[in-house]
């Protein structure tokens, strides 16, 4: 017997503001929060406002406003966080996922299945996952890869691939320049406060100002 939902049922989400949908649970995701600001969707080269709970789903074209933060969970992926002034599209399937980032901040925690591969693409490198918690910052000087925990391979668009391990960062300019190892993140978040380098205002979001990598007190990694 073919299962159906009665109107009225429908109707009742409706009228309750219960999110509804006739897509499969697991190929979308959910805006779990918005702060600071709004989070956009293009649709149909418009960009609509987006409301927490709302789903989203694989190849939306997203954009956060100036001071926005926006935390999603991506259908088996994991978590991700946008940052302030963020532009991106996300991946179009889950085995072999991948996320353009054209401008912004993007954090993710992932949980990718065994067999699976994430990308994050940029100008100037791909960021490929092994890692489980990263960033992954984009302006006009470059992009700045940074590994919480696990280990991510950044590949130059020379075809160079440097490793990022738990705890290093490593910056590339727009130009493709970039240093032959990664380095400590502790150093820069040390030497980085919150006002002086724009670019890293969204790591100390949680970071402690001129500490070693600690969290703020009362902050918890999303």
């Amino acid at each position: 017997m073919k299962k159906y939902i009665p109107f009225f049922l429908i109707s009742l989400f409706i009228f309750m503001g219960i999110p509804f949908s006739f897509g499969s649970s697991e190929d979308k995701g959910v805006v779990v929060a918005i702060r600071n600001g709004q989070l956009d969707r293009r649709l149909d080269e418009l960009w609509q406002r987006m409301k927490v709970r709302e789903d989203v789903y694989f190849q939306d074209h997203l954009r956060t406003s100036e001071r926005a933060v926006a935390v999603l969970d991506v259908a088996k992926t994991g978590r991700m966080v946008l940052g302030p002034g963020s532009n991106v599209i996300l991946g179009k399937k889950v085995d072999e996922y991948e996320v353009s980032t054209k401008r912004g901040a993007v954090w993710l925690r992932t949980k990718l299945k065994r067999g699976s591969k994430m990308k994050i693409r940029t100008d100037v490198a791909t960021v490929s996952v092994r890692g489980t918690k990263f960033a992954v910052i984009v302006d006009d000087e470059g992009v700045d890869v940074c590994t919480c925990t696990g280990e991510v391979d950044v590949t130059k668009e020379d075809g160079n691939v440097i490793e990022v391990p738990r705890g290093m960062f490593l910056p590339i300019e727009k130009n493709g320049t970039s240093p032959q190892r990664a380095e400590s993140s502790h150093f820069l978040l040390k030497r980085v406060g919150t006002g002086k380098k724009e670019r890293y205002n969204f790591c100390m979001e949680c970071h402690l100002t001129g500490g070693r990598g600690e969290l703020k007190r009362g902050i918890r990694s999303y």
